[in-house]
Protein backbone atom coordinates (compact mmCIF):
# COMPACT_ATOMS: atom_id res chain seq x y z
CA UNK A 1 0.00 0.00 0.00
CA UNK A 2 1.44 3.36 -0.98
CA UNK A 3 0.47 6.68 0.47
CA UNK A 4 0.06 9.32 -2.17
CA UNK A 5 1.42 12.72 -1.27
CA UNK A 6 -0.69 15.74 -2.14
CA UNK A 7 0.58 18.07 -4.83
CA UNK A 8 2.33 21.18 -3.59
CA UNK A 9 0.00 24.09 -3.91
CA UNK A 10 1.28 26.97 -5.93
CA UNK A 11 2.04 30.07 -3.94
CA UNK A 12 1.26 33.46 -5.39
CA UNK A 13 3.95 35.23 -7.39
CA UNK A 14 4.42 37.84 -4.70
CA UNK A 15 4.87 35.19 -2.01
CA UNK A 16 8.55 34.97 -1.22
CA UNK A 17 10.71 33.99 1.70
CA UNK A 18 10.46 37.44 3.31
CA UNK A 19 6.65 37.28 3.21
CA UNK A 20 6.71 33.71 4.56
CA UNK A 21 8.98 34.74 7.46
CA UNK A 22 6.57 37.54 8.41
CA UNK A 23 3.72 35.03 8.52
CA UNK A 24 5.39 32.01 10.15
CA UNK A 25 8.24 31.10 12.49
CA UNK A 26 10.20 27.86 12.71
CA UNK A 27 11.23 26.65 16.14
CA UNK A 28 13.18 23.42 15.99
CA UNK A 29 11.14 21.25 13.59
CA UNK A 30 7.82 23.06 14.06
CA UNK A 31 6.13 25.87 12.18
CA UNK A 32 4.53 28.37 14.55
CA UNK A 33 1.77 30.84 13.79
CA UNK A 34 2.82 33.95 15.70
CA UNK A 35 -0.79 35.17 16.03
CA UNK A 36 -1.72 32.67 18.75
CA UNK A 37 1.30 30.33 18.90
CA UNK A 38 -0.34 27.28 17.30
CA UNK A 39 2.26 24.81 16.06
CA UNK A 40 2.62 22.22 13.33
CA UNK A 41 5.40 19.63 13.54
CA UNK A 42 7.15 18.71 10.31
CA UNK A 43 5.53 15.25 10.47
CA UNK A 44 2.17 16.90 9.70
CA UNK A 45 3.47 18.96 6.77
CA UNK A 46 0.93 17.45 4.35
CA UNK A 47 -2.02 18.39 6.56
CA UNK A 48 -3.62 21.82 6.72
CA UNK A 49 -2.29 24.00 9.55
CA UNK A 50 -4.66 24.10 12.52
CA UNK A 51 -4.83 27.60 13.94
CA UNK A 52 -5.69 28.27 17.58
CA UNK A 53 -9.35 28.91 18.34
CA UNK A 54 -9.01 32.70 18.77
CA UNK A 55 -6.55 33.21 15.91
CA UNK A 56 -7.70 35.75 13.32
CA UNK A 57 -6.45 33.31 10.67
CA UNK A 58 -8.75 30.51 11.89
CA UNK A 59 -10.83 29.08 9.05
CA UNK A 60 -8.21 29.80 6.40
CA UNK A 61 -6.43 26.84 4.89
CA UNK A 62 -2.64 27.05 5.06
CA UNK A 63 0.12 24.60 4.22
CA UNK A 64 3.16 26.51 5.52
CA UNK A 65 5.65 23.67 5.04
CA UNK A 66 4.57 23.19 1.42
CA UNK A 67 4.71 26.94 0.81
CA UNK A 68 8.25 27.08 2.20
CA UNK A 69 9.34 24.15 0.06
CA UNK A 70 7.82 25.76 -3.04
CA UNK A 71 9.58 29.07 -2.31
CA UNK A 72 12.98 27.42 -1.75
CA UNK A 73 12.57 25.21 -4.84
CA UNK A 74 11.78 28.32 -6.90
CA UNK A 75 14.81 30.12 -5.55
CA UNK A 76 17.04 27.13 -6.32
CA UNK A 77 15.62 26.91 -9.82
CA UNK A 78 16.30 30.59 -10.40
CA UNK A 79 19.78 30.43 -8.87
CA UNK A 80 18.87 32.71 -5.97
CA UNK A 81 20.14 30.41 -3.23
Amino acid sequence: MTTERPQLKLVSKDHNLDVWKKTWTIIEEQVVCPQRAAIQPIEFRFRPFRHAIYCPRLGKIHYPWNDLLEIIAGQLKNGLV
